[in-house]
């Protein structure tokens, strides 16, 4: 083997790491990236569960709020229902606090 020709297999062995190096400091930059990205969408998905838990427990309140009870037994029942969701309620805005 020639001093040139070895000369030149080195030179393309170094140019191939420092391809490598920079394709692999490329991809870890990208997956840095997409880890950020992938917090982010957990972080709406976890607020929009919260946003639809709260509007169903609204919607359940306000379909509580339009039955207007006729006799005690139906209106003993409301009281509890709404005591039971004013306690949650204040147990979500108490965990939201934290």
């Amino acid at each position: 083997m020639s001093q040139n020709n070895s000369e030149e297999l080195m030179k393309d062995a170094l140019e191939k790491a420092r391809q490598l190096v920079k394709s692999h400091k490329a991809l870890r930059e990208e997956l840095e990236f997409r880890r950020s990205e992938n917090d982010d969408l957990r972080k709406t998905i976890e607020n929009q569960s919260n946003t639809i838990e709260d509007l169903n427990n609204r919607l359940k309140v306000q379909q509580l709020s339009n039955f207007v009870p006729d006799d005690e037994s139906q209106r003993f029942e409301l009281k509890r229902k709404l005591t039971q969701y004013i306690k949650e309620i204040d147990k979500c805005i108490g965990m939201l606090s934290v």
